[in-house]
């Protein structure tokens, strides 16, 4: 199972260059200023022998919507690469990962030490957190969020 643990990181880290995180993936609808992609998520346990027996090993399609300034040089089942400059994708992970985080635990142990009930804690650690997620998509209702983090895509030569 550490093998196919490995062997999965690799292949990701396989797939970054120096400056960007790429994936590839195959158009399948062409829209006014939209590309939509669709890629094959592997998981990481490819190799693992109980894959058989485990719902969680199992390939899937995702369909992804990319804008482009010119869509209409792509064409349908072309198959194309898609990518993020690297800091986008840490971006992406500090605000969809680490500010919740630490939002929860922080409003968790405030409200503990402040009231002593965990109970309390708990539910204050909760909609803390909502509400974080709440205010990001206020923010990102003008796709002030969603221009930073944008992917492209380039035709595979």
């Amino acid at each position: 199972m550490e093998a196919a643990f490995f062997k999965a990181a690799f292949s990701t880290f396989a797939n970054m260059n120096k400056n960007n995180i790429c994936s590839q993936g195959t158009v399948k609808e062409i829209l006014a200023n939209t590309v939509i992609i669709e890629i094959k998520r592997h998981s990481a346990c490819s190799g693992c022998h109980a894959k058989s027996i485990c719902i969680s090993g199992e390939a899937k399609d995702e369909l992804l919507e990319v804008k482009s300034m010119n869509p209409a040089q792509f064409d349908i089942d072309e198959k194309v690469e898609l990518f993020m400059e690297r800091s986008s994708g840490g971006k992406a992970v500090v605000i969809a990962y680490v500010i919740p985080f630490i939002t929860l635990f922080s409003a968790l142990f405030i409200t503990i030490k402040l009231t002593g009930n965990e109970l309390v804690g708990f539910f204050v650690s909760i909609l803390a957190t909502a509400l974080y997620y709440v205010i990001l998509w206020v923010i990102n209702k003008n796709g002030l969020i969603d221009k930073q983090l944008e992917m492209r895509i380039r035709k595979i030569e």
